[in-house]
């Protein structure tokens, strides 16, 4: 090739990189896509964090708004959130579904941090395959959803959850 068609080829280059770069500044990423969103809960069928009985959606609050929260001991961003869910737990029923990722003593740590920290959870549960966890398509932990009266996924939210998404983003869905 010729000098010429090279430098062309490398400023061609180097402009689309420049627009992808650009075309991302603009994006929250607290506001990832949800394909769940406006569908069902997923099916499941899982144990409690703190023993062997299961759950299935049958068990979830009915006819009432309610959280699912994703979240590890192991998270940091999780621990930053948790007081928060604490208080908004005395408003809305909260569902935990713990998250062990690679840590084989999760539930050993999962259960010293709610009894350590407190316990926002309504009921608990563990997902040690990940089914539910990729059903929901999450990106990673602390991710929280807003499940309608009618049992549909009306919102989520990646990332520790604060009083302005609340405002923002929860609460005009409830009123």
């Amino acid at each position: 090739m010729k000098k010429p068609h090279i430098a062309i080829l490398l400023l061609v280059a180097f402009a689309a990189l420049i627009a992808l770069f650009a075309s991302g500044l603009g994006h929250n990423p607290q506001e990832l896509p949800s394909v769940t969103t406006g569908r069902a809960l997923p099916a499941f069928d899982l144990p409690a964090l703190d023993d062997s009985r299961r759950y299935t959606n049958a068990d979830l609050p009915q006819d009432t708004p309610y959280l699912i929260n994703i979240w590890g001991s192991w998270c940091p961003a999780c621990r930053v959130e948790h007081p928060y869910l604490i208080e908004r737990s005395a408003q809305i029923p909260i569902i935990g579904v713990n998250w062990p990722a690679d840590n084989k003593n999760e539930i050993a740590d999962a259960t010293a941090m709610l009894t350590t920290s407190g316990n926002p959870y309504r009921l608990n549960l563990r997902d040690p395959d990940g089914s539910l966890i990729t059903d929901l398509g999450v990106y990673g932990a602390p991710e929280t959803y807003l499940i309608g009266r009618d049992g549909t996924i009306r919102y989520r939210h990646a990332g520790p959850l604060t009083p302005q998404d609340w405002a923002t983003h929860f609460q005009p869905l409830l009123d």
